[in-house]
């Protein structure tokens, strides 16, 4: 009797707690009435389940369903207003009242706002971002960029055939730039270590689902391997930090400069994982499709070239120089303004290639106005890039590689207001974006010099067609079946 008694008990209890937790996971604050149209999909779980599986389709679908364009859907328990047009991309770059941190903290998990001195995330990131990233601090890094460069490729060349795919490869390559002006230099000097952190980070986006971000205290698969890693990472990089503060100032290098600072250890720690991440997913990403869109379009394959020899014999006249010694000796202006085919080359790889939304989140305390419907307070605001990178109004046929869209000829880019974002917009331009066109022109220019190259499939076929761009539903993905690349030494390095 008493057995039964205790058993109905714990029964009841574990009824409670179901009920309990199936209220508190699939709750929801509903949208007021003159909210943009709520759509129709609606897992109890997880919400509208196209966004997280194909973003680009539920976006595009939900925009057509609504008379003004925009709608109001849910990601779990969180509201979320989607927005579309001229109009609303404007408000949405240009408002003070959307927070940033907070929109993205959706598809990047949890964060909290604040640090330690009451300081937001934003804010010190930016400030950091835009000291660190000075001219004079690019200008100092620079030989040390075109060194590691060179070498990475000189080494890469005596390959001819890697067993890396074409992304992984470039990854590295862009991580031992992005590390030599945001990282500690530890890292790019110790071998091991910098493997274990390419490793890290290569993989740290695809340890994302979509119960991961909903639930991230549930023990799920992925949140348990996440933890891991980033906890490994973490007392690495810790290690790095505790060993600088008995040595003091040692290279000069990111994590001197914010001893310096005053900042703390965690902020720090947060200011390299912040760095390292948006340097290798972006610059990396971008530079691994301009590689395969350069195969794939000899002519403009050709220009770069062009372009390359122009530049070197503008600054370097001197032909009894070995070319990529000329090459290695151009100095930053020469970089900033002598490659104007690579930028529109990059341009139109970040325009056709970058497939996610934008994010904010209005934390003001009080509904927002656009137009004649309102987005309510503590709701997570989103643009699709594609809305405007694949208006054909503004980019006929979108979907084809055409860097002469930005050529001062035709200048799509210059129709509408904020038609082209892909190094941000509005209030929140790209802090990085000079260090990142030259981590990118830096890397270019001596690949196309160095190589010449194909790029296959892993049986050793070569492409022939531009592969689609993965749907960036949670992170921005390599293509699949993955690329490899073939590489063969030009005999005349800088010969077009």
């Amino acid at each position: 009797m008493l057995s039964s008694y205790i058993l109905g008990s714990v029964a009841l209890a574990f009824v409670a707690l179901a009920i309990r937790a199936s209220y508190t996971w699939t709750w929801r604050p509903a949208f007021p009435k003159n909210a943009p149209r709520l759509v129709s999909e609606n897992n109890v779980l997880f919400g509208a389940w196209q966004f997280w599986t194909d973003r680009w389709s539920f976006f595009s679908q939900s925009m057509a369903h609504s008379s003004t364009g925009n709608f109001s859907f849910y990601a779990g328990r969180n509201r979320v207003v989607g927005l579309s047009g001229d109009d609303a991309r404007k408000w949405f770059v240009e408002s003070k009242e959307l927070h940033l941190n907070q929109g993205y903290s959706l598809m990047l998990g949890p964060s909290d706002d604040e640090i330690e001195d009451g300081q937001s995330i934003e804010r010190f990131l930016t400030t950091r971002i835009a000291n660190l990233l000075r001219g004079e601090n690019i200008i100092r890094t620079l030989p040390v960029l075109i060194q590691h460069t060179r070498k990475n490729l000189e080494e890469f060349g005596r390959q001819q055939w890697n067993k890396e795919t074409l992304f992984d490869v470039v990854y590295r390559w862009v991580f031992i730039s992005t590390a030599q002006i945001v990282a500690p230099h530890d890292i790019i000097n110790d071998p091991k270590l910098l493997r274990q952190m390419i490793d890290f980070f290569s993989s740290f986006e695809q340890n994302v689902s979509p119960t991961f971000l909903l639930f991230p205290k549930l023990p799920t698969w992925t949140a348990i391997r996440r933890f891991g890693s980033s906890f490994a990472t973490f007392l690495r990089i810790k290690k790095i930090v505790d060993n600088r503060k008995k040595t003091g100032p040692i290279y000069g290098d990111a994590l001197d400069f914010m001893i310096e600072q005053g900042d703390s250890e965690m902020n720090q720690i947060r200011m390299v994982f912040a760095l390292l991440i948006a340097g290798l997913f972006n610059s990396g990403y971008n530079a691994a499709w301009l590689v395969t869109e350069f195969f794939l379009n000899p002519d403009w394959l050709k220009k770069v070239r062009q372009e390359v020899a122009d530049a070197v014999d503008k600054a370097v006249p001197d032909k009894s120089i070995p070319f990529l010694d000329r090459l290695s000796q151009l100095k930053f202006k020469d970089w900033e303004d002598g490659f104007p085919t690579i930028d529109i080359c990059l341009k139109e790889v970040i325009r056709i290639r970058t497939a996610g939304c934008l994010m904010r989140k209005n934390i003001t305390g009080h509904d927002l106005v656009i137009g004649t419907e309102t987005i309510p307070n503590d709701t997570h605001v989103m643009y699709h890039i594609k809305d405007i990178h694949f208006d054909p109004e503004i980019y006929p046929n979108p979907g084809k590689w055409d860097p002469s869209r930005f050529e001062e000829a035709k200048g799509e880019d210059k129709k509408k207001e904020h038609a082209y974002i892909g190094w941000g917009a509005g209030r929140h331009p790209c802090a990085g974006i000079r260090y990142a066109k030259l981590e990118n022109y830096v890397l270019l220019a001596f690949f196309v010099s160095m190589f010449d190259f194909e790029v296959c499939y892993a049986d050793g076929s070569p492409l022939k067609e531009s592969p689609p761009t993965p749907p960036a539903d949670l992170t921005m993905r390599a293509p699949s079946p993955p690329l490899y690349m073939k590489v063969r030494p030009r005999e005349k390095p800088g010969s077009v």
